[in-house]
């Protein structure tokens, strides 16, 4: 049986937003970001999107050691 593969091997951070997607620095689409529904303005939805970007790239930074700046 195969071993199950791991985010750390999938995943090439740094993480980017663009258009409300985020991808991986491969250009892999990974997830859409839609805050639409809740009636925020656009800076605060766009504001919102970067921070989970952000906590993203800090996370892998620590739990993998490998600084993405």
């Amino acid at each position: 049986m195969k071993p199950a593969t791991t985010l750390k091997e999938l995943l090439k951070p740094p993480f980017l937003l663009k258009d409300h997607y985020i991808y991986d620095s491969g250009k892999e689409y990974m997830a859409q970001i839609s805050l639409t529904s809740f009636g925020w303005t656009k800076k605060l939805r766009e504001e919102l999107q970067q921070f989970v970007v952000q906590a993203l790239n800090e996370k892998w930074e620590r739990d993998f050691g490998k600084p993405l700046r």
